[in-house]
């Protein structure tokens, strides 16, 4: 999977850079914004719909602007992940 995060902030950038590599390990990241623009490009060996449910829980979601706007009209993938995330269970099960 190839993905575009792009941020509001370098701290934003910096964050998520950190909790991606400590949870990624062979995952490939680019810095490919500039003093004004904070985006890091991400090579991951992951399907995106268990990325996304990582993003969604590690509130890496919350600093991605990018991702933030998917959830407006979200892909399929994001929309199942989203089901299964908020799924109702019983104390009993």
């Amino acid at each position: 999977m190839i993905e575009r995060l792009i941020f509001v902030t370098l701290i934003e950038q910096e964050a998520t850079r950190q909790l991606l590599e400590d949870n990624f390990a062979t995952m490939i990241i680019a810095n490919v914004g500039n003093e004004t623009e904070f985006a890091l490009d991400i090579v991951i060996d992951c399907d995106p719909k268990l990325f996304f449910k990582w993003a969604f829980t590690s509130q890496v979601l919350a600093f991605c602007f990018n991702m933030s706007l998917d959830l407006h009209d979200p892909p399929v993938y994001m929309k199942e992940a989203l089901r299964e995330l908020h799924e109702t269970r019983l104390l009993s099960e």
